[in-house]
């Protein structure tokens, strides 16, 4: 059976799979109570194997392909184009 993730988790996941360089950009983003959430859910989630990161990058895209991401159809070309170069 599958394990169910929470929401920071699969957020943890999602940046782990982007690479160092883009995960270190959007973290720059993030102020310093969010970071260190975020590397608690890294830290706890160890290592996580590529079918896991393969879902939560598609379930990530199918949300925002959505509209339910809150990035407009820019966002959308932005973030394909973006997963496609990770």
């Amino acid at each position: 059976m599958a394990k169910i993730y929470t929401g920071p988790e699969k957020a943890a996941i999602l940046l782990m799979s982007l690479g160092e360089e883009t995960a270190a950009l959007v973290l720059g983003n993030l102020d310093e109570r969010e970071i260190q959430s975020i590397g608690n859910y890294m830290s706890a989630l160890g290592d996580v194997d590529t079918s896991t990161m393969d879902m939560v990058k598609k379930e990530f895209y199918d949300l925002v392909a959505s509209g339910g991401g809150g990035l407009g159809i820019g966002g959308v070309d932005y973030l394909k184009n973006a997963l496609m170069q990770a």
